[in-house]
């Protein structure tokens, strides 16, 4: 069968070639689900979510960044790693449950366990707009299911960057008051711009004088 391979300019191959020898056992020039990376196709594949899920397991033990994003969209895998992407972290459900211990939350509070080492423990994983769109992700640990794949690390995360910004945005008036002024500021009108180029769009702009 013949065999398809990525080949990547000097100054990026330190930091891709881990992915990129992940994904090129993977390719196939007779596959028929698209691979693409920063949006740009880069082979064919013949499957996708066993792909997915080999990277997203070597993402979760470190083996290439845990900024990487390993979305499957439409049936096709996209492979993430550029600069200025909007990601959150959040507790990765396995059986039903979180994969934090007791004994792990206690070596949280006494410092004898990082931030950085719940992503190695494979505890926590950063999620992107676009591997959301896949999600199941419970508001609170009692309220996972067999379906969810996720939780928060708290409820008021899901509120997003903006209405964060306001004092107890969860019992508080003011966020009908806040939202408007701090949505017209944003230069971006949408944070998935890149899955939404097909859709009509016009920016409006108000005189302040």
């Amino acid at each position: 069968m013949p065999k398809e391979t990525i080949v990547l300019p000097d100054h990026t191959a330190h930091l891709l070639e881990p992915i990129v020898s992940i994904v090129n056992q993977y390719l196939a020039a007779d596959g028929q689900f698209v691979v693409f990376h920063n949006g740009a196709p880069v082979g064919c594949t013949h499957d996708v979510q066993t792909l997915a899920t080999v990277l997203r397991t070597a993402r979760q033990s470190r083996t290439i960044s845990t900024d990487v994003c390993i979305a499957v969209s439409n049936g096709h895998l996209d492979i993430w790693t550029d600069s200025g992407r909007v990601s959150r972290p959040v507790f990765i459900v396995k059986d039903s449950k979180l994969g934090i211990t007791d004994e792990q939350v206690a070596d949280l509070k006494s410092g004898r366990l990082r931030w950085d080492d719940l992503f190695s423990l494979g505890i926590i994983e950063n999620l992107s707009v676009y591997e959301e769109e896949s999600a199941l992700i419970a508001l609170r640990p009692e309220k996972i299911t067999g379906d969810h794949s996720h939780c928060e690390l708290d409820p008021a995360l899901i509120l997003g960057t903006l209405a964060s910004t306001i004092p107890y945005p969860d019992q508080s008036p003011y966020h009908k008051m806040a939202r408007p002024p701090m949505t017209q500021k944003n230069n971006m009108i949408w944070s998935r711009l890149i899955l939404r180029r097909h859709e009509p769009k016009a920016t409006l702009k108000f005189d302040k004088s």
